[in-house]
C-alpha cells in the first residue's frame, strides 16, 4: 500500500493534469474517477483507513487537491456552451437531447453530455432557438 501523500500526485497523473515534469498515464487519455478508482485498486492503493477506493472517494481527492476534470472530446460542445450559443436555456437543450434533436453522448452515466453538431443540426436549432418560448421580461416597472 503506498501512503496517502502519494494519492494526489498519482491522481494527477492519471487525470492528465501532473505538474510539469511529471509524466501523464497517457498523452491521449485523460481518466473519469471509476477507471482511476480500477486503476488504483489494480496498483494496491486503499483509502486511508485501508478500505477499497470508491468514485466517490477519489471525487473527493480530487475535489480537495483542485484536481481539474477531465475535458470534453476534442470537436464537442457542453450543454452550456450549446445553451448560450442558440440563446435557450439548459432546459431547452436537455429536451433537445431527451428527444434527439442534438446528437449527445456521455463517457460513462452521470457524466457530462458531449455534444457533436454539424451545419444540418446547426441550421434546424438555429431555427428551433428562434421559435422557443420566453417568459415574460420581469424587468418592467410596476404600474402603480
Amino acid at each position: 500500500m503506498t501512503a496517502a501523500p502519494e494519492r494526489p500526485a498519482r491522481l494527477r497523473q492519471l487525470w492528465g493534469s501532473a505538474p510539469a515534469g511529471q509524466p501523464h498515464a497517457s498523452d491521449t487519455t485523460r481518466w473519469d474517477a471509476i477507471a482511476i478508482t480500477d486503476r488504483l485498486t489494480q496498483e494496491g492503493l486503499s483509502s486511508a483507513t485501508g478500505k477499497p477506493l470508491t468514485g466517490a472517494m477519489i471525487q473527493w481527492i480530487r475535489y480537495v487537491h483542485r484536481i481539474p476534470l477531465p475535458p470534453p472530446p476534442p470537436d464537442t460542445l457542453t450543454v452550456k456552451e450549446v445553451s448560450r450559443r442558440y440563446g435557450v436555456s439548459a432546459g431547452v437543450v436537455y429536451y433537445w437531447i431527451e428527444h434527439g434533436l442534438v446528437p449527445a453522448h456521455r463517457r460513462r452515466p452521470g457524466c457530462p453530455y458531449a455534444i457533436t453538431l454539424d451545419a444540418t443540426t446547426d441550421a434546424a436549432l438555429r431555427q428551433r432557438a428562434a421559435t422557443v418560448k420566453r417568459p415574460a421580461s420581469t424587468n418592467s416597472p410596476n404600474p402603480s
